[in-house]
């Protein structure tokens, strides 16, 4: 008789609830045609994939009468009453609302749609409950089997199917966000989290994780999803009134018990064999599924009677099931049960999460060179910019400050990360030039404005200023990139004196703070220095041989700031006239 419930395996539920609802299926009509037992088609399914979207019809032929070992049994009905170990993430739905049929009235095929993305790889066994009812040489019999069945799941590409992780690797510090992809619900799961970093968790979704050191982390999670069952049913007394009926001689012998379970919607989860002729029994190894989809089920106590109706003995309910051992009393029937929790199915997923060092780039600016670098290291690449802009031939780690703006320097190292060093403002030099009644700084900056003896030139803008006569002269100027600077204050003179020069005169240090130097090789005899101040005023008048080399020193110190004119005299008159600030 076996071969009449084989094809039962592929009526799966996932974690021992049972899928019952209507599909769109159409059985294959074609399937077991001329067949005088139960054929399933596809015969062989392909396998399914860790990780990929799985969906296969299945028809099923059921003939009424079957031939089996040379005896010709009728097949009245089929009830598929719980089904356990489907991979999980798969699901069957079936085109039989309670999973009941009845052959004889034409229940001759039927079809459902196995589909879902499994997780996991690997060989299972799927176990299935089921009640069949036979008419045998005229007999009707009832009876309960449980079949193992395997299914493949092959392993797929990806190697993770129980979380996501927002990355798997970073540069200098990583903040991760976790999320399980396992819930078992409505069955009690459990997360086990191991982040790699010291911190553990308990939770599907788990706080944001941070690894701020540079190193490779093993972050794993063990999901752990599991089932009620009842296990073990002691009777430790029957109600006497099975034993009053004609099938027990009205009380000479004693009750055959057995039991039905039924779930919350009032449906048969088991029905297990009869115990014959006791008055105590112990019904052990039940492994009864309590789908936690129900908050309750209902067991009863019947004995079996064979000449008249079964007599319920008693029945009693069981509430939010939990692991352990109860006692129960009803109509004279007393006892205990005992519920177990057991592990359904367990998954475990490691990655590696890799933290990778970020480059130096520490800048240092060289004052006598006038450069900038940042730390050389093996394997690893620069990139300069000024103002933002790439600077396309500039890819060693020092760099020439040739032009102002704002110098940054990035550093990408072996592992492909890249850090940006900090800003270097360099601001350019403002020297005001005066030629030709007219006096400049350098263009293209962002905006100009000038003073004239202190006082702010209005509408005064751009580079170029007029000369305004003589006396003190300034500009201000801001670049695009953030430079404020203010030139140093220039006296001009350029009404007192006409500066022809008989002799080529070398006026240094200009400006000159202390001790003034007047050279010239046709400095060959004594000299009359004068020094006169912006206003004309003589400050300085003395008579001076030049040494050997035509250099004559003139202590100035005394002088206050300002804009001076030197002239030098002697038995044939003015010879030469220079300009000089202090």
């Amino acid at each position: 008789m076996k071969a009449l419930y084989c094809f039962l395996f592929f009526s799966f539920i996932s974690f021992g609830g049972l899928y019952c609802q209507n599909t769109d299926c159409t059985a294959d009509e074609s399937c077991g045609e001329g067949a005088t037992f139960p054929v399933l088609c596809p015969e062989i399914l392909i396998s399914a994939v860790a990780g990929e979207y799985y969906e296969e019809i299945i028809s099923i032929y059921l003939p009424s009468e079957i031939e089996a070992e040379g005896v010709s049994t009728t097949l009245e009905e089929v009830v598929v009453l719980s089904i356990t170990g489907l991979p999980f993430g798969m699901e069957l739905v079936v085109n039989d609302d309670d999973l009941t049929f009845y052959p004889t009235q034409g229940d001759t095929y039927t079809c459902a749609t196995l589909y879902g993305t499994p997780l996991l790889s690997g060989f299972y066994d799927i176990t299935i409950n089921v009640q069949v009812t036979v008419l045998v040489f005229g007999f009707e019999q009832v009876f309960n089997q449980a079949f193992a069945s395997p299914i493949e799941v092959l392993a797929g590409e990806s190697s993770n199917n129980s979380f996501t992780i927002s990355s798997s690797a970073g540069c200098g510090d990583l903040s991760l966000e976790l999320i399980s992809l396992i819930d078992g619900s409505p069955n009690p799961t459990e997360y086990l989290w191991d982040f790699g970093n010291g911190v553990t968790s308990s939770q599907a979704v788990p706080e944001v994780q941070d690894y701020v050191n540079p190193g490779d982390y093993n972050v794993s999670l063990t999901t752990t999803i599991f089932q009620y069952e009842l296990d073990q049913l002691v009777l430790n007394s029957i109600s006497g009134d099975g034993g009053n009926d004609l099938d027990e001689l009205f009380g000479a012998l004693s009750p055959d018990p057995y039991l039905v379970i039924l779930d919350g919607n009032g449906s048969v989860v088991f029905t297990t064999s009869s115990i014959d002729d006791v008055e105590s029994a112990t019904f052990s190894d039940l492994n009864i599924l309590l789908s936690s989809e129900f908050d309750e089920f209902v067991v009863q106590i019947w004995d079996s009677d064979t000449l008249t109706e079964d007599d319920l003995l008693g029945q009693f309910v069981i509430s939010n099931p939990s692991a352990g051992t109860s006692a129960f009393s009803d109509s004279g029937s007393t006892g205990s049960y005992t519920i177990t929790s057991e592990i359904n199915s367990q998954f475990f997923d490691e990655e590696v999460v890799s933290v990778f060092p970020l480059p130096l780039a520490v800048m240092e600016h060289s004052e006598e060179f006038q450069t900038l670098s940042v730390p050389a290291e093996e394997n690893t690449g620069y990139q300069w910019t000024l103002n933002g802009e790439l600077l396309g031939n500039e890819n060693l780690n020092t760099i020439e400050l040739d032009a102002p703006g704002i110098y940054q320097c990035q550093v990408t190292n072996e592992f492909g990360c890249s850090a940006l060093s900090e800003e270097y403002l360099l601001c350019p030099e403002l020297e005001i030039a005066f030629e030709d009644n007219l006096l400049s700084v350098s263009s293209g900056l962002q905006s100009y404005v000038w003073f004239y003896n202190g006082l702010e030139l209005e509408n005064e803008t751009t580079s170029e200023l007029s000369f305004q006569g003589d006396g003190n002269y300034a500009v201000e100027i801001t670049t695009s990139y953030g430079c404020e600077v203010t030139s140093a204050v220039i006296s001009v003179v350029d009404s007192v004196f006409e500066l022809d020069s008989k002799i080529s005169l070398n006026v240094y240090p200009n400006p000159v703070s202390d001790e003034l130097i007047i050279q010239s090789s046709s400095l060959n005899e004594q000299t009359l220095v004068k020094v006169f101040s912006l206003n004309g005023q003589v400050v300085i008048l003395e008579s001076i041989n030049p040494s050997a080399s035509g250099k004559i020193e003139l202590n100035v110190s005394h002088l206050s700031p300002g804009a001076y004119t030197i002239s030098l005299e002697n038995n044939s008159g003015i010879i030469g006239r220079a300009k000089f600030m202090k």
